[in-house]
């Protein structure tokens, strides 16, 4: 896994210096990579809230927002 995680690093380097070159397409896509990951982390938080929720309504704590 963590060579895996060495070429993600190595291809996020290249596509930053490539963006510092001027190249507008490592640019997207450095930038459609943070939107993918914001998209996760929002996944993320909604899953979190979700469970919090069914946690309260099994607890009887009131009603689900």
């Amino acid at each position: 896994m963590n060579a895996g995680l060495g070429a993600l690093a190595q291809q996020r380097r290249n596509r930053e210096a490539a963006v510092q070159a001027g190249n507008t397409n490592a640019l997207l896509g450095l930038l459609l990579e943070a939107q993918e990951e914001t998209n996760r982390l929002l996944l993320y938080i909604a899953d979190l809230e979700h469970r919090r929720e069914l946690r309260e309504l099994a607890a009887g704590e009131g009603q689900p927002r």
